[in-house]
């Protein structure tokens, strides 16, 4: 039964090969220059059949293999000039090709080596980025995703300006319309951990405004907002947030 089926399957392959279109004679020489060429490429020999028993199996094997190496030939011929083909020869027979081939699996194996340990560094790079908090996120302020990363710090630094104002508001009602006079300590049971302002990673808190990262708050009015000199990319200062 095995027998049969590779027969089907040859005389299938050889059906194929035959009804194929009609190829023009190849030039003698250019011919002879071809089959070199492919011998030097490794396109040249054919498998016999794997039981090594069957002399109608071999002989079909090697008749589907020389159809294909004559399809083959016909196709270097269409779409290469002979001076191609010698170009080639000289290429593919020449010194530098021959220790390129020698040395292949060599660099084959230091690639797949590197590769892996690449792999494995962005994996581990990745994956402190994933845990690194945004204020200690880091990019060029000029490439597309620095831009993206100062406008995320931005906005999560509005958001936590705009949570302790919140908080300031409900404990101006609570107390009977004052402010805390320390935001660290008489402010704690209203908002705690004072929010870090992720444009220079700071939350100390000064009572005037100097630039020194933090933010800035007046216990008398209840003013509060960022201490940081500079405008944000839409070209508003940080310190009229």
């Amino acid at each position: 039964m095995r027998k049969l089926c590779l027969l089907c399957f040859s005389a299938v392959f050889l059906s194929f090969i035959l009804n194929a279109e009609d190829q023009k004679p190849v030039d003698k020489e250019k011919r002879a220059n071809i089959m070199r060429l492919m011998k030097l490429q490794g396109m040249m020999g054919y498998a016999p059949d794997a039981n090594g028993s069957d002399p109608l199996l071999k002989d079909l094997q090697k008749e589907q293999m020389d159809k294909t190496h004559e399809l083959m030939i016909s196709a270097y011929d269409k779409y290469l000039t002979d001076a191609d083909i010698r170009e080639l020869i000289a290429l593919f027979d020449g010194p530098a090709w021959k220790k390129f081939k020698r040395v292949q699996p060599l660099i084959t194996k230091e690639l797949m080596s590197a590769s892996k340990a690449l792999a494995e560094k962005t994996s581990g790079l990745i994956k402190d980025e994933e845990n690194t908090p945004v204020s200690k996120m880091k990019a060029d302020p000029n490439s597309a995703i620095g831009k993206e990363l100062i406008k995320l710090k931005e906005m999560r630094t509005s958001a936590s300006l705009l949570r302790i104002r919140s908080s300031l508001s409900f404990f101006y009602s609570k107390s009977e319309g004052e402010y805390p006079k320390n935001l660290d300590s008489d402010f704690k049971e209203y908002l705690s951990p004072l929010p870090v302002e992720l444009i220079t990673g700071g939350n100390k808190v000064s009572p005037v405004f100097d630039g020194a990262g933090g933010w800035f708050y007046d216990s008398k009015t209840g003013v509060i907002g960022l201490n940081v000199k500079g405008k944000d990319l839409a070209g508003k200062e940080y310190a009229s947030y």
